[in-house]
């Protein structure tokens, strides 16, 4: 078993849930923010968990197929859009039976959900191209409104949540054919 997660933040509530109820699974936690003002978070950091100082990239699956990683059971990502640049590169390396993301339609951290910055257009291009190709491989079998992205966007641009609706979101996707399957031929 192992598991990847990325946007660690400072919260391991995931991580030490899933570790309780799992110990035999090795988790790995990307997080490149725990620097500065926010390094004390990372000696708060549970001892089981493989750290990764660096930001989720394109590259970050080099890390595992340098060590000989094909696969991982689970990636949870919560990166405040960098899935739009790194999700693909992973999942065409990586063989990942279960994916966890947050999405977000912005293109920038601070307007992740919003529309400041970007078109209406642009965040439906984003999420097609990626959730097209997710859709290659992968099923949703959840999804959940991130309604707390959204009401912050509302308190930072004094508009209404509900014009935000479906750019920001907790999916749950499943690969239909299970990485140990798929290697067997």
């Amino acid at each position: 078993c192992r598991v990847v997660s990325v946007g660690l933040n400072g919260d391991t509530a995931f991580e030490s849930d899933l570790h309780s109820r799992a110990p035999h699974c090795v988790i790995h936690g990307f997080d490149g923010t725990l620097t500065g003002e926010r390094a004390y978070l990372r000696g708060k950091l549970p001892a089981f968990l493989k750290f990764v100082p660096q930001n989720f990239g394109p590259s970050s699956f080099a890390q595992f197929t340098d060590q000989g990683i094909q696969a991982v059971d689970v990636l949870k990502i919560d990166c405040d859009t960098c899935e739009h640049r790194s999700l693909r590169p992973w999942i065409d390396q990586i063989c990942t039976d279960q994916i966890l993301l947050e999405y977000h339609a912005g293109s920038s951290p601070q307007t992740a959900c919003g529309p400041l910055g970007t078109t209406p257009r642009n965040r439906i291009y984003k999420m097609h191209h990626l959730f097209t190709r997710l859709h290659a491989d992968y099923d949703i079998f959840a999804y959940e409104e991130n309604d707390i992205a959204t009401a912050n966007l509302q308190k930072s641009s004094g508009r209404s949540p509900l014009g935000f609706r479906g750019y920001c979101g907790e999916y749950a996707l499943k690969r239909r054919v299970p990485c140990a399957m798929d290697r067997r031929g």
